[in-house]
């Protein structure tokens, strides 16, 4: 009941702070399941995907510390967030995202683990590989870009220009062997190198070399 409510809420908050351009629409897939994969430098990227992508439901992971923060708490339960305890292989949390997926639904998740600090990507955690891989599920990528500094620009009453393209499926293979974290963190970054290109390069971080590399050997 409160998640159509609130994503209208956010769709008149987003439209009064932002012009939001959104490109590759085509890409998304008319129904779960799949892993939704974005870059994550704010705090803007959940709420603007929230309302700017025609995706019917999005389940994201938040950070346990959220859910005791007044309002914060209350509104990321609203929505069935699910919190993860970041400091430790959070079991119960594995448990929820699956369940999301096996039922057909939408997990979107930021690869990092957490929100970049540096202002560009840094590296992936393997996570996302190990839940689409155990899943079966396809990830989706998403870029956004125009959101560093977002604090001034609403300081000096300037909308932002935020830039979100979509990527296609990427389907990840099996994972085996006695390698497989090798390969789990070799497929999240595959993943992360797939979220770079849609972004500006001033935002690719760690990934920059290899998007250059990409590039020069096309």
């Amino acid at each position: 009941m409160w998640y159509p409510f609130l994503r209208l809420i956010f769709k008149f908050i987003v439209r009064a702070l932002a012009r939001v351009e959104v490109q590759g629409v085509e890409n998304i897939p008319p129904r779960g399941p799949f892993i939704l994969a974005v870059n994550h430098l704010t705090i803007l990227e959940p709420p603007v995907l929230f309302v700017a992508l025609p995706i019917e439901r999005v389940t994201v992971f938040a950070a346990d510390k959220w859910a005791d923060v007044f309002f914060i708490g209350w509104l990321l339960r609203r929505v069935d967030a699910i919190f993860v305890n970041r400091g430790e292989v959070d079991r119960r949390a594995l448990r929820a995202a699956l369940n999301v997926l096996r039922n057909g639904g939408v997990l979107g998740i930021a690869p990092e683990g957490t929100r970049s600090r540096t202002g560009g990507m840094i590296r992936a955690k393997p996570g996302i590989a190990y839940l689409a891989t155990l899943a079966n599920v396809p990830i989706l990528p998403v870029g956004m870009s125009g959101q560093l500094h977002f604090g001034q620009r609403w300081r000096r009453l300037r909308r932002l220009h935020l830039r979100i393209r979509v990527g296609s499926l990427i389907h990840l293979p099996p994972v085996t062997g006695p390698d497989r974290m090798a390969q789990l963190q070799a497929c999240a970054d595959r993943v992360m190198v797939a979220i770079a290109r849609l972004i500006d390069p001033e935002l690719r971080g760690v990934y920059a070399s290899a998007i250059a590399e990409l590039e020069s050997n096309p």
